[in-house]
């Protein structure tokens, strides 16, 4: 009877310890604006930031998100671009935009972008990084090395090859998920998402194209021309 009591005792005593849950991995999204823009451009589309938003949370569970680019203080649209990204839960990072006397424009988001994937090293397990750019080949490495995993997102055509050799399967194609990011004119703007009024959003895409942003010019926060 006693040897029943004590077998009984270690079992209660058993089924109270419970193993200890390992936190998931924190993901962070890295987003080179002016790569991404015209990767796409040139594939004949625009990224919705609500849908890609969408996307990486959950494709990757991307719990922060960062976009780089450049901002040009005289133009309205940058400023409503502006407070779309940041009502969509963007966290921004930007260079102020260079304009040369020959007309050239230029932002050095990639060395704001490498210094803050370093900065912030510590507090993410994986990351997802949308570019093309091979200035970024030996930051990506060396993630690549230490990181739970390391993604790499970007049109094909704008990618260098050493970084789609260097993430074999972890690159993956924009063209690929294009309908999962792809805006349509049918689409809620910013509108939705940050409350102003949809004649405003409307009167800001006009003027856009007037000035030729998102046709010949510079899209809001982008970086340096091709």
């Amino acid at each position: 009877m006693k040897k029943g009591h004590d077998k009984l005792n270690k079992e209660k005593k058993g089924a109270g310890i419970r193993k200890p849950m390992l936190p998931d991995p924190r993901t962070y999204a890295f987003i080179d604006a002016s790569n991404i823009y015209y990767g796409s451009k040139d594939a004949g589309f625009t990224v919705d930031y609500s849908k890609l938003k969408s996307y990486l949370v959950s494709r990757f569970s991307a719990s922060r998100l960062f976009y780089f680019g450049a901002i040009d203080e005289t133009k309205e649209e940058d400023h409503a671009f502006k407070a779309e990204l940041l009502s969509l839960g963007y966290e921004l990072k930007l260079v102020h935009l260079k304009v040369f006397k020959d007309g050239k424009k230029k932002a050095d988001t990639d060395s704001r972008m490498t210094f803050e994937m370093m900065k912030m090293f510590g507090e993410y397990d994986r990351a997802v990084v949308l570019s093309g750019d091979g200035d970024f080949y030996w930051v990506l490495e060396h993630l690549k090395e230490v990181k739970k995993r390391v993604w790499l997102l970007g049109m094909a055509s704008r990618t260098a090859r050493d970084l789609t050799k260097l993430f074999g399967p972890n690159f993956i194609h924009l063209g690929n998920v294009r309908k999962s990011i792809e805006k349509n004119e049918a689409d809620a703007t910013f509108a939705s998402a940050s409350g102003v009024d949809t004649s405003y959003s409307n009167r800001i895409r006009k003027s856009m194209k007037s000035e030729g942003v998102g046709d010949n010019g510079n899209p809001p926060f982008s970086g340096s021309t091709p």
